[in-house]
């Protein structure tokens, strides 16, 4: 799990790669936006917990998160429909 307290920005871009494990992470009140490609390929990741704080996410950020539950994807692409643009 993935206990994140930083500031999620285009910088993070790695976060996750294609081997990555981590299947939960929280993300913090404070956070207000997720950069581009921030999550991209994180394949084991099966939920996150996005805070209210957050009304940016960054195209890409979600890409190739398979696992990720269809009302999770849903939220995010509420906040911004490119986030999530590819899937396997």
């Amino acid at each position: 799990m993935l206990n994140y307290s930083g500031k999620i920005k285009e910088e993070a871009d790695g976060l996750c790669d294609l081997t990555s494990q981590i299947k939960k992470a929280i993300l913090p009140d404070s956070l207000g936006d997720i950069g581009n490609r921030a999550f991209e390929g994180c394949g084991e990741l099966e939920d996150i917990i996005i805070p209210d704080s957050v009304t940016i996410i960054g195209d890409g950020a979600f890409d190739l998160c398979e696992k990720l539950p269809e009302y999770v994807k849903e939220r995010i692409r509420g906040i911004n429909p490119k986030a999530i643009m590819f899937t396997i």
